[in-house]
């Protein structure tokens, strides 16, 4: 297909979503954001001679052969037609799904960077080029620990203190038993102390941010 019509895009915002069109002269692939939800991509064409094809070819001295050829406007032609637009259409989803959207990432990292307020106490946001809390966020995110979670001597070593834990839990990174918070926030003891009834007890499940 050689066009040598204009080629552009279009957006438009409209009631029941948005849409982007593509057309290079009488083709076009367009896609929809059908109420934020459902993709919707189709391509359209308003005269499907300007695509060539490989088809049987009638000469006027009744021989025929086959070439390439413009697309007839038949019936017969609707699978080629089909094939030709379909094939279109794979190629622009294999293009669109190597975009990057980091929207997401942004809102999460603003998320856990703020500090959090909960039951009189204030929680201090992670920061991510902190060397102590980098490493801590390092150690967590290692594939053994995604099973099983982190117990006994490396909970005690990787996370130092119950604050640290209670701050991970509040930020949506992890999770534990709430019979071992409970026995942190009652006990007056040290972080000494309470070693022991960690090595034994404790369960820090990793889960996905």
């Amino acid at each position: 297909y050689n066009c040598t019509k204009e080629i552009g895009t279009n957006y438009n915002q409209r009631i029941l979503g948005t849409r982007i069109k593509h057309h290079m002269g009488d083709v076009s692939i367009k896609m929809y954001d059908k109420f934020g939800c459902v993709l919707r991509i189709e391509s359209t064409c308003n005269d499907i001679s300007t695509f060539r094809v490989e088809r049987e070819v009638q000469h006027r001295d009744g021989t025929s052969d086959i070439r390439k050829a413009p697309l007839k406007k038949s019936i017969y032609s609707l699978y080629q037609l089909f094939t030709i637009l379909k094939s279109a259409n794979y190629r622009y989803l294999e293009f669109i799904s190597s975009f990057d959207d980091h929207s997401s990432g942004r809102k999460k990292l603003d998320e856990v960077s703020h500090s959090r307020w909960e039951k009189e106490r204030t929680y201090r946001g992670f920061n991510f080029f902190d060397s102590r809390d980098l490493s801590v966020l390092e150690a967590i995110s290692k594939g053994e620990y995604m099973t099983f979670g982190i117990q006994g001597n490396p909970a005690s070593s990787i996370l130092g203190s119950f604050r640290l834990l209670r701050n991970f839990e509040i930020n949506g990174f992890c999770h534990f038993p709430r019979m071992l918070m409970a026995f942190f926030n009652t006990s007056s003891a040290s972080w000494a102390s309470r070693n022991s009834r960690l090595r034994r007890a404790i369960s820090f499940c990793s889960s996905e941010a």
